[in-house]
């Protein structure tokens, strides 16, 4: 059974736009996650659910997540999971008109069974300033943490993504929304639920409500291999210098 609710709560956090840096850029790709997958939901679900905030109907601002718990220990670096934009591509995964400093998403992975206790030192930010997602329904969207997580077994995880918290602010009315495929047709994956937060004012704010079981995210948590793996891979030397340029890139 799942838990429906959970009443962790940790410190919020925020994080300014003008006070981040270096951040980094998620990567898509057309075929799903290979290599180690400590655990996975992937359906052929044609609906989605949205990470927003400054949505102009008034609905409210949103951060989005899953649960999750392994039935064995493993370490992980990176979270995928699934785009699915509406019949508005102008406005759902089209950041293309968003600069630097506008478009900062945030993703926060944490412990539900420790009181939400985050298991990364501080939240990932992703610039998702000037990119077009719109026409990559179904594409899987790979989050790189840039570092190594350790996950026993029995324990309830889970991962949230959300808007960097100042774009709420009265004087920002850019509309953000990044659509996520979400399950339907019943309880698809037992081994966790959708968790999110409503009209949010810091980030992480774990004080999350799981959704309904017919809302479980598509998601893989997973290894995918830092740039010296791909130099050895492709049978050169592990390198720092601008060799690396040449190195493969995720689409």
């Amino acid at each position: 059974m799942k838990n429906l609710i959970h009443t962790g709560i940790i410190a919020g956090l925020a994080l300014g736009a003008s006070t981040v840096s270096q951040a980094a850029v998620p990567t898509t790709s057309d075929t799903a996650p290979t290599g180690t997958i400590l655990i996975s939901n992937d359906t052929a679900s044609n609906v989605n659910m949205t990470v927003r905030v400054n949505e102009p109907k008034l609905t409210q601002d949103r951060t989005l997540g899953q649960s999750f718990t392994l039935a064995s220990a493993g370490s992980f670096n990176a979270i995928s999971v699934q785009l699915k934009g509406g019949g508005a591509a102008t406005i759902t995964n089209n950041f293309s008109a968003l600069t630097a400093g506008q478009g900062n998403l945030l993703l926060n992975v944490f412990d539900l069974s420790g009181g939400g206790k985050s298991l990364i030192a501080s939240p990932v930010v992703y610039d998702m300033a000037g990119l077009n997602l719109g026409s990559l329904n179904n594409h899987y969207l790979t989050f790189d943490l840039g570092e190594t997580v350790t996950l026993s077994a029995g324990i309830e995880y889970g991962f949230e993504l959300g808007w960097d918290p100042t774009y709420l602010d009265e004087e920002d009315t850019i509309y953000r929304n990044l659509a996520l495929v979400r399950t339907v047709g019943g309880d698809v994956f037992s081994g966790g639920a959708q968790i999110g937060k409503g009209n949010y004012t810091s980030f992480p704010n774990v004080g999350l409500n799981s959704g309904p079981s017919v809302n479980d995210l598509d998601f893989y948590v997973h290894t995918v291999p830092e740039p010296s793996t791909y130099a050895l891979l492709a049978g050169s030397s592990p390198s720092t210098g601008d060799d690396l340029l040449a190195l493969p890139k995720g689409k």
